[in-house]
This record gives C-alpha cells, sequence and structure tokens, in this order.
C-alpha cells in the first residue's frame, strides 16, 4: 500500500487503454450478490475502469481480495445489445473514488470510478477480452 501511496499521481499502467466507443456495462458480483454496475470508461488487456453510482449493498471491504477468507470478486461484462463480452473474471479492485463533477451536480447521485485489475485470465476469457477490445475500442486513453 505504501508504494501506492508513494507513487500516486504517476502512470502505473503497464498495459495500453482504449476508450469504448459504444455502452458497455460492468457487473461485480460477490458469491451471488451483484454489488456495482456501471458504463465502463476504459479498458486494457490488465484491466478497466468504470464509472458507478453506489448501492446500499456494496461495501467496499467487500470488494477487495486480499486472500483473507473474502469472497473472490467475479466481473462480467455486458455490450449494448446486452450480449455477453466477458464472463466470469476475477479480479482486484485498485481504486475506488468518488469523481468529481465538472457539470451539474446532482447532491443526491454520487459517482464514483472503479480501477480494477484482472487476475488470472483464462485462455477463453483473453479470447472474449481480445474480441471486446477489436469491437469496442475506439481510441487511446
Amino acid at each position: 500500500m505504501a508504494d501506492v501511496q508513494a507513487n500516486s499521481g504517476m502512470e502505473r499502467r503497464k498495459d495500453q487503454r482504449f476508450l469504448i466507443k459504444e455502452r458497455a456495462i460492468a457487473v461485480l458480483e460477490v458469491g451471488s450478490r451483484f454489488t456495482k454496475l456501471g458504463r465502463v470508461v476504459d479498458v486494457s488487456q490488465g484491466g478497466l475502469a468504470f464509472d458507478y453510482v453506489p448501492m446500499e449493498t456494496a461495501s467496499s471491504d467487500a470488494m477487495t481480495v486480499d486472500g483473507a477468507g473474502t469472497e473472490p470478486v467475479v466481473l462480467n461484462i455486458l455490450s449494448e445489445e446486452g450480449a455477453m463480452a466477458l464472463k466470469g473474471v476475477m479480479i482486484q479492485t485498485i481504486s475506488d473514488r468518488p469523481l468529481s463533477g465538472d457539470g451539474v451536480s446532482f447532491s443526491a447521485v454520487r459517482t464514483r470510478r472503479c480501477g480494477i485489475q484482472f487476475r488470472s485470465l483464462t485462455d477463453e476469457q483473453r479470447l472474449q477480452l481480445g474480441n471486446f477490445l477489436v469491437q469496442q475500442a475506439v481510441a487511446c486513453a
């Protein structure tokens, strides 16, 4: 954790990020519970970022996989057409922060951005991710 804090503000990603040209939805699950649901902002071979509105059932503690007996966190990505673009990917939450809005502010709606890292992708998941990037990637972020 000290390394992350010491490097704040520095680019830590090793994979090139791509913006998404159409809407794609990230769905995070812990066990059988949906904990976060939001719009994918950018994606790379190593992870992605998505914006979401927190639900009361989502706790930040539940979204951290540290090997200390917590249930695994799984990501699914749905394309704009509702097709499953990526399924059952184990992830690690890297960041989860409030967004500061430049536009209209709705005091009752607090949007957050969550950054996640993929963990141990299977060959099938790598293929799904590659197909998703080919179909959805529009530009480097």
